[in-house]
């Protein structure tokens, strides 16, 4: 009898040790795609929302060189529409969101206005031209803030979600330590327990 209950003990310590076994693969499953997000999320914040800020920055000044240029003198000055054009296209490979992109799409429709009045523009004599680009430099100004502010926003959203990630990983760290303490002292119970007779 009592070799037959030690084998009782030992499959029922077996089955308890692979219980533990699966818990612990599980929650580790668990733990990688809680990284998995913040990981996306740091490289998102960077890639899509710090450096689309930078672009941002960028469109700004150009923007400000432009209206000092065109006030000063009639000629198109193709470096900085060079120089906008090459940000256009870098700020456009960054990940929009739909709102973002709304707001992208006009600053872009504002700067063709702009090229277009530009080429056309008579130097200082033409008061109507002159409002007109004012129009324009004013929504290329109100666009940039709205997509700069769209960068704060979706930066603190990435980092909320990320934070959620963490912390959600520790709580499961949390319970993965309590039921393991508690598994662990199930096994040691079956182990050590004689039944009378």
């Amino acid at each position: 009898m009592r070799s037959k209950f030690t084998i009782i003990q030992k499959v029922k310590a077996i089955t308890a040790l692979a219980v533990v076994f699966l818990l612990v693969l599980a929650t580790n499953k668990m733990d990688s795609n809680h990284f998995a997000v913040v990981k996306e999320t740091l490289s998102t914040v960077y890639e899509d929302r710090l450096v689309a800020q930078d672009y941002i920055y960028d469109l700004s000044k150009y923007v400000q060189e432009k209206r000092f240029a065109l006030s000063a003198q009639s000629k198109v000055n193709t470096a900085v529409n060079d120089s906008i054009n090459e940000v256009l296209s870098l700020y456009a490979k960054t990940k929009l969101t739909k709102n973002e992109a709304q707001h992208f799409g006009t600053f872009k429709t504002h700067i063709d206005n702009l090229y277009k009045l530009e080429q056309n523009f008579k130097g200082e004599g033409n008061e109507e031209q002159k409002v007109k680009m004012e129009e324009i430099f004013g929504a290329l100004s109100s666009q940039l803030d709205m997509l700069s502010e769209i960068q704060l926003d979706e930066s603190k959203r990435q980092i909320d979600n990320s934070n959620r990630s963490i912390d959600t990983s520790d709580f499961i760290a949390k319970i993965e330590i309590g039921t393991l303490i508690l598994i662990g002292i199930i096994i040691q119970i079956l182990i050590l327990y004689k039944p009378s007779n």
